[in-house]
């Protein structure tokens, strides 16, 4: 199917698994989103993708676009969803409640500790913090299109956590996967589509 730049009206071939997709014009530079398809009819049974172009950088108001919240809003972020297990947890995300989990669990364990509770606050945080702990991890897991199944490698002894902590680091998948929306609100890129004629 053809499309057409917003910026220099040049014409593109455009393929439709493309649509929603960034794509840049190879007239002119510009990048923008293809946002979906309509029958041209002044060309008889010509399909014609409509190009609305959107910012690069820009992201999408979206609920859950992670791109503006700081460090201490992404640990407040996943005890609000203290037991969501479905859409995509970003890395940022992810390691920030890892981070404030373990200065916060080490502050009451050792507050504890001065009062003689033995560890009692320590581990008392440690358990409510466990169900959240294990539904940002599946978000995590499904922002890089891996299932809740893959959590079970931690089962295996030694590698297991280590197989698991790799995952947890890796990169998420640009744009929509099968479990959600990108957590950055970002559009996943593809190449420069080449010119008509």
């Amino acid at each position: 199917m053809q499309g057409q730049c917003p910026k220099c009206k040049g014409i593109l071939e455009i393929h439709q698994e493309w649509i929603g997709r960034l794509i840049q014009c190879p007239h002119c530079g510009e990048q923008f989103v293809i946002q979906g398809a309509v029958v041209q009819e002044a060309a008889p049974a010509v399909p014609n993708a409509q190009c609305i172009g959107q910012p690069v950088n820009s992201h999408n108001a979206k609920d859950g676009d992670i791109s503006s919240i700081g460090a201490f809003g992404c640990y407040l972020k996943v005890l609000k969803h203290y037991v969501g297990f479905t859409g995509r947890a970003s890395r940022k995300e992810y390691w920030y409640f890892v981070l404030f989990n373990f200065i916060i669990s080490f502050c009451a364990g050792f507050i504890s500790g001065l009062l003689g509770l033995e560890y009692l606050l320590g581990i008392i945080y440690i358990l409510l913090t466990i169900l959240p702990w294990l539904a940002v991890c599946v978000r995590r897991l499904h922002d890089i299109n891996y299932s809740v199944w893959h959590f079970l490698i931690v089962f295996i002894p030694i590698v297991g956590i280590l197989l698991l902590i790799r995952c947890l680091v890796k990169r998420g998948t640009i744009g929509p996967n099968k479990y959600g929306h990108d957590p950055y609100g970002a559009v996943q890129p593809i190449p420069t589509v080449p010119p008509m004629g």
